[in-house]
This record gives structure tokens, C-alpha cells and sequence, in this order.
């Protein structure tokens, strides 16, 4: 991804806790909803090897954390209602998965830590604050 200067000026950085998945998902509807113009270069092509960091798809690591970003990301993005409705269908697809196999108990038991670690940290995030910090900044807003 490319981004100018200005619009980390503006919008502030990406969200410091995120650790992994979802942080770049999260700036892009931020820069959205600030109108922004986001472009994609369907031709461009980036050789990236997935994964190599975090044990590969599929990894405990990888589970964990795509599932803690992913609850976090709607909690923060989409609200209360749309939360009611979404994370208890997001749990019976997790046991689901689990029922018909796609799922280990081990990746299961993964898949609910990650998944009330993005819980616990939606109800622990600063509310209200439209931007995240700007570098020297610190997350409650001092210098």
C-alpha cells in the first residue's frame, strides 16, 4: 500500500492494537469515511511470501490472531447493533467448524481465545476518538 504523507497527517496512524490482520482493513474505512479516494492496480503485481512470520495458514498464531482483529475490527467499526447480530453468528461458525471437522478442538480453543481477546479489547478501546495518534502522540491523547 501507498500513502502519502498528508493522509497520515490527517488521519493519524494506523490503530495500535491491532498486532496483526485487519490494522490496513481499518485505515482504509477510516480514509473512507473522511473521503478519501482509495485506488487499487489490479495490473500491479507483489511477490509476498504469505505467512512465513506466523507458522503459515492455518497456524494457532494465525487463527489467534485473525480471529481477535477480525471481532475487533467489526466491534469498532460497526456498532452495537450490527455486533448483537454478528458475534453470535460468528461463534456458531466457529463451532460449526468444529462439528463437521474443518476445526481441531486445539484450533478451537484457539479460535475462542482470539475471539474474547477482540471482545475484551472493543469494550477497552478509547470511545470517541476519531483518529488514532500521529506519531509522538501517545494513545490518550497527550504528547
Amino acid at each position: 500500500m501507498l500513502i502519502r504523507r498528508q493522509v497520515f497527517e490527517s488521519l493519524g496512524l494506523m490503530d495500535p492494537c491491532y498486532f496483526l490482520y485487519f490494522d490496513d482493513t481499518d485505515f482504509c474505512l477510516r480514509a473512507l469515511r473522511h473521503g478519501l479516494r482509495l485506488y487499487y492496480t489490479p495490473s500491479a503485481e507483489l511477490l509476498h511470501k504469505v505467512s512465513s512470520q506466523t507458522g503459515g495458514r492455518g497456524s494457532t498464531f494465525q487463527t489467534r490472531y485473525q480471529t481477535r482483529s477480525h471481532v475487533y475490527y467489526l466491534a469498532k467499526n460497526f456498532g452495537l447493533l450490527h455486533c448483537l447480530y454478528f458475534l453470535p453468528l460468528y461463534q456458531l461458525k466457529i463451532a460449526v467448524k468444529l462439528l463437521t471437522g474443518q476445526l481441531s478442538i486445539e484450533k478451537f480453543r484457539v479460535s475462542q481465545t482470539g475471539f474474547w481477546e477482540g471482545v475484551r479489547m472493543s469494550l477497552s478501546a478509547p470511545r470517541g476518538q476519531e483518529r488514532s495518534p500521529v506519531a509522538g502522540e501517545s494513545i490518550r491523547g497527550g504528547v
